[in-house]
């Protein structure tokens, strides 16, 4: 029996290839009848900024600017990621509703992507995969080579050359 595809999630980083990318995720969600859940993931701000920046700033300073920084920077993502749907699809994207749900989501890209799409019972994961000359034949962007090892979801790479 086939797998059925209801639920694609595709995983971006917004990076200069996802329009390519994201064309695979539209192909197979056609093909499939599915809905596209598009996902990005805010990094954590890392250990050495947080000290220097809590050493910088008045007690209880700290976690209401970031919780006010990250409010910004969800938003700013959003109405990138809704221009760049509109984009791809133009007039037809009222129609079409090529994408269901965009999410956003906080922490380290690999752990959160595999958490997502399990908690969303995603059916396929569609993300590019970083390559470079020198060693592109030996490993995958980080982010993906980790997703493949340790999600039980099936993932479909698209692979981006790196200049």
């Amino acid at each position: 029996m086939l797998p059925t595809i209801r639920t694609i999630l595709y995983a971006t980083d917004l990076g200069p290839h996802r329009p390519r990318v994201f064309r695979y995720a539209v192909a197979l969600a056609r093909e499939h009848g599915a809905k596209i859940v598009l996902l990005h993931v805010i990094e954590p701000i890392g250990e050495t900024a947080e000290t220097l920046v809590r050493n910088l700033v008045p007690e209880g300073t700290f976690e209401a600017a970031h919780r006010e920084g990250l409010e910004r920077i969800r938003a700013e993502i959003r109405e990138r990621l809704e221009h760049f749907c509109q984009t791809e699809f133009g007039s037809s994207f009222a129609d079409e509703k090529p994408v269901a749900e965009i999410h956003i989501a906080e922490g380290w890209p690999a752990p959160t992507i595999i958490a997502e799409a399990a908690s969303m019972g995603a059916d396929l994961i569609v993300m590019g995969a970083h390559t470079h000359p020198v060693v592109e034949e030996m490993i995958l962007g980080s982010v993906a080579n980790k997703v493949v090892q340790k999600c039980a979801i099936p993932v479909f790479l698209v692979r981006i050359r790196s200049a």
